[in-house]
């Protein structure tokens, strides 16, 4: 006997999500499972009806099962009936009849179908490119092209058919154009062509990718975000965040069409929140070493990933992009590729003009062979900014210039200078670039005051591409990594400093070598304290006829003689001059000494006299001290002896007012008994009184009746 059902029809896909969210919310979407959706016809459709069991059939045999079931189904049931106003029937209304898993998709399909150009404020600019099932060589080549077009990208992969050696990858791409993202130069060159490009929507950090001619309504996508937050377990069970994606739903076209000559659909509804998305970095460093399950086709390979790296980091040229330092100055003839180059030129040159007319640092270095060239420098500065210590100085030496470079720090271009700039005039020690600038696009979107890490360039140069990550804010810890990486082994146990300038330098050619320098800013001191050193540097560049020569001079048997003599005369002439700064100073410190000792006895004579005063002013104190106990002791004894006798009073003054009392009590029965008395004696005078008036009536009568 067929399993007796609720059909809660004439629903909308919105009314759906709402009812299915507010039954889902206590047990997680577990027994949702159990439900069907009814889709009427054979085409689109306005209306759906939910299909679900009746909530008291006996189902399984798992301990509280039933219960947690009975109480799922009759929640949507309750949720149909508060919702709509009315009760459930009892009859299939007909129609094609799927899962809920299935039909949630489809559901929100049409949904976004029907809300095409409503008004929509969760659209973002970040897509997701899902690929068919591909080997990983055209993986590695899409990869490449998203990881120098768009901004940044996240990967993610899925298991392949049995026996395909084939994978589906996912793509999750930021395309910023205010960082000169070009991800819309990807699309019109057919590169993504077999490939579904989704549109992120985003609701209270929740994405969901359609297709971008679909544009649901915010209502609709919010509804369908709750759904999905409220009933994981429908999707298979609760899994790890992946920064908020939820799910995807990607069109794949068909060449059979229906009876009724429309196309079939062919639809993909991806469950994401389980899916792991890893960083576009970690494949040009290292394998992915462990899977996560996905969600139904969505389960992660762990082959296809491994694949995809081993093949990226075996790719000539090696994996992403190379970079190049390109000319701000260079022009090219019209064409529509030529005038498309000349528009990033421009772009370029106008990023660097930017950058330029902004206070931001400047940073200069010099050889030795350069040395003349700084101490020029120096001298145009106002010696306010010198002592100020605007001006930073550090020394490092490199492979390419075992002597070492002197750098110049200056942390804002806008410092007082008293002549012009001079390093123009140096024409013929300008080589190697002894001005570096920050990189006008890096600046553009990075540079902060106050932050850690500074990238400088030649100056009239621009790294191209420019380096990016996802997040603006987490692009000093992505150069920190990147760093370290290309640096390993070569860092001799040290690591990236806390606040690094990094230096690209080369000459502007595509095809050129760029030497990477890393310097430490907080081991820059300010320049008035190396002073000293760096006169010593040009004294010696001065006298031996330049650095070079000097070297080969020292190199020679000749030279060597020559510098031993000149050490053994200046070493003589030394130690005669310490000798007599060292009679003079035994001379004045034995001068200092003998006026130190006598200060010091006087202050000891002092000290005693102050110290015997002292005691005996603590005598005097310790006599007072011990006469005050005293008293405070015969104070406390009259204390005593007065609450004695206020005790003593208060028993007495206790029995007085008792005694009062009584009398008060003895008076007040006297009058009450006298008040009496006298009413009795005022009613027999009243009596009297009576008596005698009737007695003078009488005897009046009595006198009258005798006149007669």
């Amino acid at each position: 006997m067929p399993e007796q059902c609720f059909y809660l029809d004439e629903l909308l896909p919105v009314e759906v999500f709402e009812i299915l969210a507010a039954a889902a919310e206590k047990f997680r979407g577990k027994y949702l499972k159990d439900i069907r959706v009814i889709f009427p016809g054979q085409g689109n459709f306005r209306f759906a009806t939910l299909e679900v069991p009746d909530p008291y059939a006996e189902i399984g045999k798992e301990r509280g099962a039933g219960e947690e079931r009975k109480e799922t189904l009759l929640s949507v049931v309750r949720a149909f009936k508060d919702k709509m106003g009315k009760d459930p029937k009892t009859t299939h209304p007909g129609g094609t009849t799927i899962t809920l898993r299935e039909g949630a998709g489809l559901l929100f399909w049409h949904s976004a179908a029907e809300a095409a150009g409503a008004e929509t404020e969760v659209e973002q600019n970040e897509y997701l490119i899902v690929t068919p099932e591909i080997e990983t060589d055209r993986a590695e080549l899409l990869f490449k092209n998203l990881q120098f077009h768009a901004t940044y990208t996240y990967v993610g992969g899925t298991g392949a058919s049995s026996g395909s050696p084939a994978y589906r990858y996912l793509f999750y791409v930021k395309d910023d154009l205010g960082r000169r993202s070009t991800f819309s130069s990807i699309e019109a060159a057919g590169i993504l062509e077999q490939c579904r490009v989704l549109k992120g929507f985003r609701v209270d950090e929740r994405s969901v990718f359609l297709p971008k001619e679909r544009r649901p309504g915010a209502g609709s996508l919010q509804a369908f975000c709750f759904f999905l937050e409220s009933a994981p377990l429908l999707f298979g069970g609760l899994r790890e965040e992946n920064g908020g994606l939820l799910a995807a739903l990607a069109e794949w076209p068909l060449p059979q069409k229906t009876t009724a000559g429309t196309a079939a659909l062919k639809l993909d509804f991806m469950y994401l929140k389980g899916l792991r998305f890893y960083r576009m970095d970690r494949f040009t460093r290292r394998k992915v070493s462990h899977a996560v399950v996905q969600y139904m086709s969505l389960t992660e390979s762990r082959a296809g990933l491994e694949q995809l790296a081993e093949k990226i980091s075996r790719a000539k040229p090696y994996v992403g992009y190379r970079l190049e330092l390109r000319s701000t100055r260079h022009f090219e003839k019209n064409s529509a590729e030529k005038l498309r180059r000349q528009k990033e030129q421009i772009e370029t040159s106008l990023a660097y003009l930017e950058s330029i007319a902004k206070p931001r640092p400047v940073l200069m270095r010099f050889t030795q062979a350069q040395l003349p060239a700084l101490a020029a420098e120096i001298r145009s500065y106002h010696m306010s900014v010198i002592s100020e210590g605007r001006i930073k100085y550090g020394f490092q030496a490199e492979a390419a210039e075992p002597a070492g470079y002197h750098f110049l720090l200056v942390e804002s271009q806008e410092v007082s200078r008293e002549t012009l700039d001079p390093l123009p005039l140096w024409e013929d020690i300008k080589a190697p670039h002894m001005r570096f600038r920050l990189d006008p696009l890096w600046a553009r979107f990075y540079f902060e005051p106050s932050g850690s890490s500074l990238v400088f360039v030649p100056e009239g140069t621009v790294l191209y591409p420019t380096m990016h990550h996802w997040e603006q804010a987490g692009m000093d810890q992505y150069l920190r990594e990147t760093m370290s990486w290309w640096f390993s082994g070569r860092l001799d146990g040290g690591k990236i400093p806390q606040r690094p300038i990094y230096i690209f330098d080369g000459p502007p050619h595509p095809d050129a070598k760029i030497t990477i320098s890393i310097l430490d800013r907080e081991k820059l001191e300010p320049l008035h304290l190396r002073l000293g050193w760096l006169n010593d540097n040009l004294i010696a560049m001065h006298e031996s006829g330049g650095v070079e020569p000097f070297i080969r001079d020292i190199a020679s048997a000749a030279g060597r003689k020559n510098l031993t003599r000149q050490i053994s005369a200046e070493t003589a002439n030394v130690e005669a001059e310490f000798s007599r700064a060292a009679l003079e100073a035994g001379k004045r410190i034995a001068h200092i000494t003998g006026q130190t000792t006598s200060a010091l006895s006087r202050a000891v004579e002092e000290v005693v006299e102050s110290t015997f005063r002292t005691v005996t002013d603590l005598r005097k104190l310790s006599e007072d001290i011990s006469k005050w106990e005293k008293d405070l002791t015969d104070i406390k004894l009259m204390a005593e002896k007065l609450k004695s006798r206020e005790k003593d009073t208060a028993v007495s003054f206790g029995k007085k007012r008792k005694e009062f009392a009584g009398m008060v009590e003895n008076m007040d029965k006297e009058l009450e008994k006298n008040s009496r008395r006298r009413s009795e004696i005022e009613e027999k005078v009243a009596e009297q009184v009576r008596s005698l008036e009737t007695s003078y009536l009488r005897i009046q009568k009595a006198l009258g009746s005798l006149r007669l």
